[in-house]
């Protein structure tokens, strides 16, 4: 989705283009296409057994293009980078999360080492993790939303109500509004338990042994939390199959942020974009419903529910007529 690429380039950035731009549209389906490398079977490999990396030829042409993406935006960052270098104001207020980096580089790494936490290395691989976690995951939940929204036309009809009661029809929906539409909140809260983008999570190593329940971990062991597990519960949530965002709404049908969801992980190694990525799901879905209604593409014919697993957890392509709500 090209205009939360566009969202998240400034903010790296500095950089917004015109959603008309091509640029932009080829930019993000080049970080759809990096993003096919974390669906893809080898890299669970290379994650279990690290040597694998040299015989990545191995993995077939789909890999390999992936690669080819990443290394192709890598030179594009690279570019971006050494302009911001040439052109920053070390004494003022950063322009971007790249000024802010490299105003941090200067104090912690001045002489430009290649290796460690202050490397440009360090920073191309978390712009990349920005961007390419930060479009594929907010468009998968946002197409999942619409998906769960069209199997559900009561749910839908009600946050319309909340939608026309509390902004109207003309106004432009801003942050501002959030702590006003508490009926959305919910609905997005529940979208996030009841699909669980990152099925089994990332994968962790622990840098120590411990115990935990009685149970001891090895130092070095590959650890992956399965926080859907927590999600899916009965004994938390009863019917956890079912998309009920009545969930998290007190008697006098105020939102409750439920802390016993993590769709984007806990402690120092959750996800560093959760605040951008909250933002984002807010504006586009409330948008999205403020001005459009979602149907099934046939009367009476709902899409399938059938997802594709793999690293990443997306509902597999589906058709919906989008109607303009007057």
């Amino acid at each position: 989705m090209a205009c939360v690429g566009n969202i998240i380039f400034h903010l790296l950035f500095g950089i917004s283009e015109p959603l008309e731009d091509e640029a932009i549209h080829k930019r993000a389906e080049t970080a759809f296409q990096v993003a096919k490398t974390f669906n893809h079977p080898f890299v669970y490999l290379v994650t279990l057994f690290p040597f694998l990396k040299y015989f990545r030829f191995l993995a077939g042409k789909t890999y390999e293009e992936s690669i080819r993406c990443c290394e192709e935006l890598s030179i594009f960052y690279k570019r971006l980078i050494q302009e911001h270098r040439e052109t920053i104001n070390y004494e003022g207020e950063p322009r971007d999360y790249t000024d802010a980096f490299l105003m941090a580089q200067r104090k912690h790494n001045p002489n430009l080492n290649e290796e460690g936490e202050w490397s440009d290395k360090q920073l191309i691989g978390v712009v990349g993790d920005m961007f390419f976690a930060g479009i594929e995951t907010t468009t998968t939940t946002l197409e999942m939303f619409v998906y769960y929204m069209i199997h559900n036309p009561e749910i839908q009809k009600k946050l319309y109500e909340e939608l026309d009661r509390v902004i109207g029809k003309d106004k432009t929906i801003a942050m501002s509004d959030q702590p006003k539409l508490p009926y959305l909140n919910a609905c997005l809260q529940e979208i996030q338990r009841i699909t669980v983008v990152a099925p089994i999570n990332l994968f962790h190593r622990t840098s120590e042994e411990i115990t935990i329940d009685g149970y001891n971990i090895p130092k070095d062991t590959i650890i992956i939390p399965e926080f859907e597990m927590v999600h899916k519960d009965e004994k938390q949530f009863p019917d956890p199959w079912k998309f009920d965002p009545t969930r998290f709404l007190d008697a006098k049908n105020n939102f409750v942020k439920d802390d016993r969801l993590t769709p984007f992980s806990v402690g120092k190694r959750a996800c560093v974009g959760e605040a951008l990525a909250r933002m984002e799901l807010f504006i586009f879905a409330a948008t999205f419903f403020h001005r459009f209604e979602f149907l099934p593409e046939e009367p009476n014919k709902l899409p399938k529910y059938e997802f594709n697993y793999t690293l990443t957890k997306n509902i597999k392509a589906f058709n919906c007529r989008i109607i303009e709500r007057k």
